[in-house]
């Protein structure tokens, strides 16, 4: 099935590095970017609802089934769930231990 997400979702997610060669229709970043892609994604009103952990070895990304999910909770003004959404990832994010060969997929709510 393809991912169908907005233009300006994708202006934000396509400055990572493409997993189309893995069978993924996403892309990857490194800590840094990830950190900025959120916010951006925040930015235009769009939540991050999942992210995935990956890892470079060998030359090769695979899963290292890692990650965390953000649910929208009933009567959550939107405003919020955004916040909460970002706030999550972020904290996700940068308590994950340092390792220049992990990578991060994130998934937006459209």
């Amino acid at each position: 099935m393809t991912k169908v997400w907005p233009i300006p979702v994708i202006a934000i997610l396509n400055k990572g590095f493409s997993l189309e060669e893995i069978g993924i229709e996403n892309w990857a970043f490194k800590t840094s970017d990830a950190l900025i892609a959120i916010s951006k994604l925040a930015r235009i009103g769009v939540p991050v609802i999942k992210g995935d952990v990956l890892e470079c070895m060998d030359g090769a990304i695979e899963k290292n089934y890692d990650g965390w999910e953000c649910e929208f909770q009933s009567g959550e003004p939107i405003i919020d769930f955004i916040k909460r959404s970002m706030n999550q990832a972020m904290d996700y994010i940068e308590d994950y231990p340092s390792d220049p060969n992990i990578l991060f997929v994130l998934t937006p709510a459209v």
